[in-house]
Parts: C-alpha cells; sequence; structure tokens
C-alpha cells in the first residue's frame, strides 16, 4: 500500500474510534450520543470499504485473506448502523407520546 493510504486510514481508524467512545459515553440525550456513535460506524463502513477495494487492487489475490477481514468490519459496521438507526425511529416514536411535564416528573 502507498504510505499516504495507510497514513489516512490510520487516522480515519482514531478519529472513528474516538467519535465512537464519545457517542457510547455521552452524558447528554440519549438521541445524540446514538447519533454520534452512528456516524462513526458509517465512517468506519466507508474507510473499511474503501480500504478494501485499494487492499484488492494494489495486492490481487495475495490479499484474499486480509481483505476478508476488511470486508467483514464493513459488513459488521453496516448492520450496527442499521441497528442505530432503528433505535434512533423507535426512541423519536416512544417521544411523541410522553409530554415535557412526563418527563420532568419521571414518569415514562
Amino acid at each position: 500500500m502507498p504510505q499516504p493510504i495507510q497514513v489516512a486510514w490510520e487516522l480515519g481508524l482514531i478519529a472513528v474510534g474516538v467519535g465512537g467512545l464519545l457517542g457510547i459515553l455521552w452524558p447528554g440525550r440519549l438521541s445524540t450520543g446514538l447519533g454520534l456513535e452512528l456516524a462513526s460506524v458509517l465512517v468506519l463502513g466507508t474507510l473499511t470499504g474503501m480500504y478494501a477495494v485499494a487492499l484488492l487492487v494494489m495486492s490481487g489475490r495475495n490479499s484474499i485473506v486480509a481483505t476478508s477481514f476488511v470486508i467483514a468490519v464493513t459488513v459488521g459496521s453496516l448492520w450496527r448502523a442499521a441497528q442505530i438507526a432503528i433505535d434512533l425511529r423507535r426512541l423519536a416514536r416512544a417521544c411523541e407520546f410522553v409530554t415535557y411535564e412526563q418527563l420532568q416528573a419521571g414518569v415514562t
């Protein structure tokens, strides 16, 4: 792999990891934390997908095992993104039925 591609991929993985941790540990609203995590896993899926294509193009058949692993990470991150999108949709629906006063009183 050319050095610029490796460096960009490594920096992207660091950014995705920090963003994912920030989303998981977000002290505010649940929807904001889930949104941050969703953005992180979507970027992870994009980065790993592009890296898999570049790896396959650069190394050909010699990289089948490595490419398979990277594609598995891509599929897993996109799967998680779909789960988060479903959770966000359910959260939005639940918020439609609860008033602000009920949330302040702690009644759900």
